[in-house]
């Protein structure tokens, strides 16, 4: 397991090597026409649509592809190994507690639950939705559970689902971002869990532990990008030292790994993009302006339908009047004509979507660490169960504890 002592040594050596790269990561793919990146032009050009495809689903291909190219590939893919977690033993929990979740989605669970560090305190959830992990956290280690979420539907389905099955949990529907959260949280006396908790949310739930001084923390991180402000503000010492300033763009390439897409999906996503592109050429023109226009996500029904379809609500979003004789097929034949672009750019920048991640997840680590926690990143789970597959796990330190009791 990862010792705190650890983590700061890491942070300073991976955030010079994320300044140096800017160029190649730190940029919006959809705003480009051509590659910034004349040493790379060559290469990236040589390229056909199947070996552009593999590169982006093979990160250890892309990797090995991009060494002739970089010479710092070695430092970022060593410093993004982490060290799985040590599984705990426990039995197999009975069906009837994994009936309500989605295949995958109880094996994350599962996962997390192995990997967790008990504290042996009751346990607080964090953004619990019907509360699923909080019951396997009961039933296996006969603990009481403290559920919170903000939606009282799924709390209602949740709180059914454990008295069904006779376990002490208790959810609660509260906005965890609001003062009214901080009431559930109980000094040196509780365990904070978080499963795949969104940006801001687990954000809060790190400065409320650490402020509340709760026992220990296991959280999962998600969704870096869904945060409050424009930028992210870095919660630890070195991260508000560090030179870089990340918008919630950036932040996005951290979550866009895809290893647990199916085809349709990937197919609805390649639509989507060559669509988008397509509007994007459509918009240039009718504007007059040689510029990206931030467009809005449309409801995925949207794909089912035409391009001018999409067109039409995505001019209707943006204000903008679409005169009667466009030639549809033409800049849908444009989009698919920049996907091409879209592809060499994101072969590059994926390469820095890990080390961005652990990155962020070094900065909340330090952060608790300085708050006086002893700190540990692992993994738990293989990343084809779910690409978010870090953990932080904090435990307050024995000259903390004593401070406090």
């Amino acid at each position: 397991m990862p010792v705190s002592s650890s983590l700061e040594a890491r942070f300073e050596q991976l955030d010079p090597l994320l300044c140096r790269y800017r160029r190649l990561w730190q940029l919006r793919t959809f705003e480009c026409t051509e590659l910034p990146w004349p040493e790379l032009r060559t290469w990236l050009g040589s390229l056909d649509a199947q070996q552009r495809q593999q590169l982006l689903n093979d990160e250890t291909e892309r990797r090995e592809a991009l060494r002739p190219h970089l010479t710092d590939i070695d430092a970022l893919d060593s410093l993004c190994r982490i060290a799985p977690s040590t599984p705990s033993e426990y039995p197999t929990p009975p069906a009837r507690l994994g009936n309500h979740i989605p295949g995958r989605k109880w094996q994350q669970i599962q996962a997390f639950n192995a990997a967790l560090r008990d504290s042996g305190r009751p346990f607080l959830e964090w953004c619990a939705g019907k509360g699923h992990l909080g019951r396997l956290l009961s039933f296996q280690r006969q603990r009481e559970v403290t559920s919170l979420e903000l939606q009282p539907q799924l709390c209602r389905h949740g709180q059914q689902l454990a008295d069904k099955q006779l376990l002490p949990c208790t959810l609660h529907a509260v906005d965890v971002m609001s003062p009214q959260a901080s009431a559930h949280l109980q000094p040196a006396a509780q365990q904070a869990v978080a499963l795949h908790a969104c940006g801001q949310l687990h954000i809060q739930l790190l400065q409320q532990a650490a402020k509340h001084q709760l026992e220990a923390l296991s959280v999962s991180p998600c969704c870096y990008h869904l945060i409050q402000a424009d930028h992210y503000q870095p919660l630890s010492d070195q991260g508000q030292r560090s030179a870089l300033r990340l918008s919630r763009y950036d932040l996005g390439l951290a979550v866009q790994e895809t290893v647990t897409a199916g085809n349709r999906e990937r197919r609805l996503r390649q639509q989507e993009l060559r669509w988008r592109l397509g509007f994007d050429q459509l918009q240039r023109q009718l504007r007059g302006v040689d510029q990206y226009l931030n467009c809005p996500t449309l409801p995925r029904s949207v794909l089912s339908g035409s391009f001018a379809d999409f067109c039409r609500q995505m001019a209707d979003r943006k204000q903008l009047a679409l005169p009667d004789n466009i030639d549809f097929d033409s800049f849908e034949q444009q989009g698919e004509d920049r996907i091409a672009l879209v592809e060499q750019l994101e072969i590059v920048r994926q390469l820095f979507r890990r080390p961005l991640e652990i990155w962020l997840v070094l900065d909340r680590g330090l952060f608790l660490q300085q708050q006086g926690y002893e700190v540990s990143i692992e993994t738990f789970c293989e990343r084809n169960l779910t690409p978010r597959n870090l953990l932080i796990q904090a435990w307050r330190s024995a000259k903390n504890q004593a401070e406090v009791n």
